[in-house]
């Protein structure tokens, strides 16, 4: 868990899919500076607004995405693909089968390669890179399935092969980009709502990338205080180097925390990171 307070200096971001939505935002290790007219960053994102606005008791205390049947198995990245990994991993991978009502975990098919649009972006070396680059990919040319990409090790750049494969991709696409700022109460209740029910009152609601430095990190892995979820890892200071993506997967309304400053703080985002299970809360 991420505590949070109030105010976040962060953008969310996520994607729409046409048989096909996801979400994303911001650079990670390595990460490569591009011109403006650099053609995989023309992203055109788009401030997120709800269809049908929640108010704040009206949402539930706390909401676990990472739970739902379309969230994927936990990610061990390979190389400094975090972005792609929370991007398409995570993400792209979550708003396909919310789509089309299909278990994450039951088929390799029903996931989503990150390590196809990672290699579009690293220039065949271990490099990171930013979460818009592979959800650009995603929405202007698809996104091939883990069972279609197959194995790769982490020094292996490899591109897909076969006509038939991409031709599949083309039919897992985003159709837009959206963006959440998070720096008031106002936008952290409309985050809340998008993680409740995307503003759609459909079952489950969205998942979100951001990006963070990602050294000297701050964690409490023994929590004991308030919780509804079980988890027992709090982040409770950010970083001050380096830079990590990750996926922010629901909140944790019961949660409570006194800061450095002696005051208390209240919630929390549920985060799920891309190292594998052994870290932290098995991810």
């Amino acid at each position: 868990m991420r505590h949070f307070k109030q105010p976040l200096c962060l953008f969310l971001s996520f994607l729409f899919s046409s048989a096909l939505q996801a979400q994303a935002l911001y650079p990670t290790e390595g990460a490569q500076s591009f011109a403006p007219e650099h053609p995989v960053m023309q992203v055109d994102k788009v401030r997120w607004t709800p269809l049908r606005a929640v108010s704040a008791k009206e949402l539930p205390a706390s909401v676990d995405n990472s739970l739902a049947d379309y969230f994927p198995p936990v990610i061990d990245q390979k190389g400094g693909s975090c972005a792609q990994a929370s991007g398409i991993g995570y993400m792209f991978t979550y708003e396909m089968n919310r789509f089309l009502g299909r278990k994450a975990a039951e088929n390799e098919d029903y996931c989503f390669s990150y390590l196809f649009t990672w290699n579009f972006l690293n220039s065949g070396r271990d490099e990171g890179g930013f979460v818009d680059e592979g959800l650009n990919i995603a929405v202007k040319y698809g996104v091939m399935t883990a069972a279609d990409y197959g194995y790769a090790m982490a020094e292996q750049f490899k591109w897909g092969s076969g006509f038939d494969k991409y031709l599949k991709a083309m039919r897992y696409r985003g159709r837009r980009i959206y963006e959440l700022p998070c720096t008031n109460a106002e936008e952290l209740l409309r985050i809340k709502n998008y993680l409740y029910d995307k503003g759609d009152g459909h079952k489950g609601g969205g998942i979100l990338t951001f990006s963070t430095q990602s050294r000297g990190w701050k964690m409490v892995n023994s929590y004991k205080g308030p919780s509804a979820t079980g988890y027992r890892s709090l982040m409770t200071g950010l970083g001050h180097d380096g830079a990590h993506a990750l996926t922010i997967a629901g909140y944790a309304g019961f949660v409570t925390y006194t800061d450095q400053n002696g005051k208390e703080q209240h919630g929390a985002f549920i985060v799920v990171n891309t190292w594998g299970k052994a870290m932290h809360d098995r991810g």
